[in-house]
């Protein structure tokens, strides 16, 4: 509901939908997920649209960042330091918006964090970070394995849950927890179907 109130959020995924196409439909992705994630959680309604913005927006900052360096395979150091910026520059744009949330700063600039504190920009740990930038982080993460990494295998969901178990202390349990469980479920569900 409140995406369509924001004239800069609406301006900026529309830029991307036209000239990163395939940020775009990541974007859309994390933002799906991060909501997923969040009501499966349990958490208010307030929380929900955060994280769905959030999602929405974390790579905003790669908009002003040179397309040739962001669509690029390989990145010097130089490049790769400029790729690291667009977490500020993102978290500026949001703080730009209007009347969103404070969450949704905070996630865009921390979804690169990680709780062992070997994340970027800052290196913060478990204890500095916030969940729903936690929650974003944990999309992203899933949209790499399932669209980057594992692009021709057809996983799914359920495929790649022992990929982020091997990582569970990456980003916070009470984000993993709740995909864990319902992927549980329907194992469950669906062995006693197939009996």
């Amino acid at each position: 509901r409140q995406y369509g109130t924001h004239e800069i959020l609406v301006q900026k995924i529309t830029v991307m939908a036209a000239q990163l196409p395939e940020l775009y439909k990541k974007s859309m992705f994390c933002a799906w997920m991060s909501l997923a994630i969040m009501k499966q959680k349990s958490i208010i309604e307030l929380d929900q649209q955060g994280a769905f913005l959030a999602g929405l927006a974390h790579d905003m900052g790669l908009l002003h960042i040179d397309p040739e360096i962001v669509t690029a395979e390989t990145h010097t150091h130089e490049e790769w330091r400029s790729i690291q910026s667009h977490v500020l520059v993102g978290k500026m744009i949001v703080k730009n918006c209007g009347k969103l949330p404070a969450a949704v700063s905070h996630a865009v600039e921390e979804h690169h964090e990680v709780c062992d504190g070997t994340g970027y920009p800052h290196g913060l740990t478990e204890e500095k970070l916030h969940v729903v930038g936690q929650i974003v982080a944990l999309a992203d993460h899933i949209h790499h394995l399932r669209f980057e990494r594992f692009p021709e295998g057809n996983y799914n969901l359920a495929n790649i849950l022992p990929v982020l178990q091997l990582k569970k202390f990456t980003h916070f349990e009470e984000t993993m927890t709740p995909l864990l469980v319902r992927s549980a479920q329907r194992k469950l569900s669906r062995s006693d179907i197939s009996r």
